[in-house]
């Protein structure tokens, strides 16, 4: 995932008007998709029949929750920053 992310900020950096910001938000999109993708894959296989993997899936569910509050304080105040506007 580290090849993708470096080759995907790469790509972003070329972007005319790129700002910093942007790479913070992308980030934590990512995480909050590697996190669902995580549990996801909890939720359709028999994981969950065993014991010790319900307490996984339930520390990775926390985690999602965390990460999601944390992107829903941050990622509005990134906006602002950049400059972007309710009206687009």
């Amino acid at each position: 995932m580290t090849n993708d992310r470096d080759h995907l900020d790469e790509q972003l950096r070329r972007l005319p008007g790129f700002k910093e910001e942007i790479l913070d938000i992308s980030y934590m999109v990512r995480k909050l998709y590697y996190d669902i993708d995580q549990i996801f894959s909890y939720c359709f296989s028999d994981k969950l029949t065993k014991p010790y993997a319900q307490k996984q899936f339930l520390n990775k569910l926390e985690k999602f929750v965390t990460n999601t509050q944390e992107a829903g304080k941050l990622i509005p105040q990134l906006i602002e920053k950049i400059g972007g506007s309710d009206d687009e």
